[in-house]
């Protein structure tokens, strides 16, 4: 069973990330986090398999949750999600340690 943490603070997209994915038999949501602080929060405690991360949130982004996260979790896997067409954002994302 993967276990994912859902990170999204639009409320419609993170529940419908999470219905999506608990359809899949293999794979476990096993938190949601609507910021980047709720995020290393989640991750703390669980060090999931997978992050699936936004980039653009309040309090703390993406990009800094993912580098704190892969600091406590380094076995646990990110991936970002984003509506941004932004080079930068995944250059930034990839050196935080984000797969994809």
């Amino acid at each position: 069973m993967i276990s994912v943490l859902v990170v999204e603070d639009h409320a419609f997209l993170r529940k419908s990330l999470y219905a999506l994915l608990e359809r899949t038999d293999d794979i476990k949501v096993v938190a949601t986090a609507s910021n980047g602080v709720e995020a290393v929060t989640e991750a703390m405690g669980l060090c999931p398999d997978v992050v699936v991360m936004d980039i653009s949130m309040p309090v703390m982004n993406g990009i800094e949750a993912t580098r704190q996260i892969l600091l406590l979790c380094p076995h646990t896997r990110v991936m970002m999600l984003s509506a941004y067409d932004n080079p930068a954002y995944v250059q930034q994302s990839l050196q935080m340690g984000a797969l994809g």
